[in-house]
Order: structure tokens, then C-alpha cells, then sequence
């Protein structure tokens, strides 16, 4: 029995586990997990050193030499019983004994997939829809076709803008310039599409510029979304006539149909007679017109997204010019769940 240490087993009866000595077994399954520090072994009422004769893991009781033969001769007690102070019964934590930080993602039970968490009317937590809407993608035309509804799409915010006027050009005659194009007119309007799967979209082109010379320019096309709303184009510029002397006004384009419907920015600036440039292009709700010129003369400027063009001017007399070419109208298509 080299290693072992014989004796007479101690008076006191704590609550212990009892096993019989084979002399070659040295595993041991014990009735509850404990570890090798929470726990006095015995053989044959000695008491053993902990890691030099034996060792605990769980419920596994692990001699490094098999004990003697004998009847209950080997004897294990708990300094802490499982089940009181080292499990705390279920339901016995409070708020106030966990960390703050300390529940991970990983220790959250698996919930439903697009769900979020949140509280319920009585303020218990709960799984919750994830809210619907919101904007999901946008649609521009700048030229006319046709819109498709894409997937999970029930509303649509449209924006249409009409073409803008082109301004007009001019002779070459001194001190005098054209006037430019109107701006294209605006419509905006909220759509529920849920039952709606595709419109045509028209995109109003935008004026022509009045040609080198007195020529007037044209007038910008009609931009719509379907049935649902439209916006006219602006007036195109008109070349100085011999009366009246002054600045000859031309109208911007205007929308309709929609929950909010604009004008375009009219447009004039054409003097005879009087050293000055040509008129400015109107705006457009999206788009500048064409800046307006100075000097000695010169061809008018393009708008943009629905802007007029300026017209053209002639302070020398030495050349005739061009006016600049009204821009194209455009649709947003401003998509929502």
C-alpha cells in the first residue's frame, strides 16, 4: 500500500459518497459535481492531498494510484453541496446581480427573422413588426418611357417637369438682344400604386433655340405620369420687334393634377435701341435657364432640367446670333413601401 496513508476512519458522519476498493480501479463517479478543491477524500479514514493522490472534474473522481481493496473504504465529502450555494435555483437571479454589458447576442434566444424587439401594451418586452414605408429607390426619366413597379412597392411621390422654352436669336442689328425661353411648369404628386403595375412616363422636350437672325424660339413639351399629373412647357423667346421698345415677357409652363402644382419662371430682357444683353432663361422648379449675356454680342445660353434658354444678342452689329435651346423636362419617381 506504498503512497496510502492508514488510519482509523474519523467520528463525525458528514454527508458523503462511499466506494469500494478493487485495488486496480482509480475512476470514480460521484454523486454530484464538485471540484478537487471543494471536496475531502478519504481511504480508509486517511485523508488525501488534493492533486498529489487524486484529482476532480465534474462528477469524475480520479486516484493517480488505484486504491486498496476494501468495503467503503473510500469516503468523499463536500464542503460545498451543489444545489444550494454553487447552482442558484431557477428564477433566482435579479437584475441587480448580473453586470451591466454583460448578456451577449449569443445568450438571447433565437427570435423570429425580420422581427424587432419591443414592448407590448402592457410594457412587456415582445417581438414587433419592422414599420413599413419608407423611401426604397428612385426612378429619373429624362426621356420618355415607361415606368415598372418594382417588388413591395405600394406609394410613389412624382415630380414632372415640362421642357423649357428656347430663347430666341438675333440679327445683326446694333443694341438689341432677344428674349429667352419660359421655364418648364412643375406637378408633384403623391400616388398609392398598389394596384398599379406600370405607367408611361412622357418627358417633354425642350424648346428649340431661335436660329442665327430674327427668329423666335419654340416653346418646351409637356412632361406627364400617365393620367395622374402633367406640367407644360415654357413660352418659347421672341426676337425684338420694332415695337414695342423694351422687354417682351414670355410665360413659363405650369403643372396640374397635382398635389402641389408650379409655375415656371416667365422670362423677357430684350431691349432696341438701348446697349444691353440678351434675356435670361426662366427657371424651372429643378433647373436654372441660360445666363444672359454682355459685351459685344453673342449666342444665348441653354437651360437645364427644364430651364429656358437665354436669348441672343447683338451690340456691334457685326453678327447675327443663335438663341440658347430650352432644357429638357424630367420625372422623378420617388418609390416608398
Amino acid at each position: 500500500m506504498a503512497g496510502f496513508l492508514v488510519g482509523d476512519r474519523p467520528s463525525y458522519t458528514p454527508t458523503v459518497d462511499t466506494f469500494n476498493g478493487t485495488g486496480a480501479q482509480t475512476a470514480f463517479t460521484l454523486t454530484q459535481e464538485t471540484t478537487t478543491d471543494a471536496a475531502i477524500v478519504f481511504i480508509s479514514g486517511v485523508g488525501q492531498l488534493p492533486t498529489g493522490a487524486y484529482s476532480i472534474s465534474g462528477t469524475t473522481l480520479t486516484f493517480t494510484s488505484a486504491p486498496p481493496s476494501g468495503t467503503s473504504n473510500i469516503w468523499v465529502t463536500y464542503n460545498q453541496p451543489t444545489g444550494t450555494t454553487a447552482i442558484p435555483s431557477d428564477g433566482s437571479i435579479s437584475t441587480a446581480k448580473l453586470a451591466d454589458d454583460a448578456v451577449t447576442l449569443a445568450k438571447l434566444a433565437h427570435g423570429t427573422a425580420d422581427k424587432l424587439i419591443g414592448f407590448n401594451g402592457s410594457g412587456v418586452p415582445a417581438e414587433i413588426d419592422t414599420p413599413a414605408g419608407g423611401l426604397q429607390s428612385v426612378q429619373v426619366f429624362t426621356a420618355s418611357g415607361t415606368w415598372t413597379k418594382p417588388a413591395g412597392i405600394n406609394l410613389v411621390k412624382v415630380t414632372v417637369v415640362g421642357g423649357g422654352g428656347g430663347g430666341a436669336g438675333c440679327a445683326n442689328s446694333a443694341d438689341r438682344g432677344s428674349t429667352g425661353g419660359g421655364g418648364g411648369g412643375c406637378a408633384i404628386k403623391v400616388i398609392d400604386v398598389s394596384a398599379i403595375s406600370s405607367e408611361t412616363v412622357t418627358v417633354g422636350a425642350g424648346g428649340s433655340a431661335g436660329a442665327s437672325g430674327d427668329n423666335d424660339g419654340s416653346g418646351g413639351g409637356t412632361s406627364s405620369f400617365g393620367a395622374h399629373c402633367s406640367a407644360t412647357g415654357g413660352d418659347g423667346g421672341l426676337y425684338p420687334r420694332a415695337s414695342p421698345v423694351g422687354g417682351t415677357f414670355v410665360d413659363g409652363g405650369a403643372g396640374s393634377s397635382g398635389d402641389i402644382n408650379l409655375n415656371g419662371q416667365g422670362a423677357d430682357g430684350w431691349t432696341q435701341g438701348v446697349r444691353a444683353g440678351g434675356g435670361r432663361g426662366g427657371a424651372s422648379y429643378l433647373g436654372g435657364g441660360g445666363g444672359s449675356g454682355v459685351g459685344d454680342g453673342g449666342p444665348g445660353q441653354a437651360g437645364a432640367n427644364g430651364g429656358g434658354g437665354s436669348g441672343a444678342f447683338s451690340a456691334s452689329g457685326a453678327s447675327s446670333y443663335a438663341g440658347g435651346a430650352g432644357g429638357g423636362g424630367i420625372v422623378i419617381v420617388e418609390e416608398y413601401a
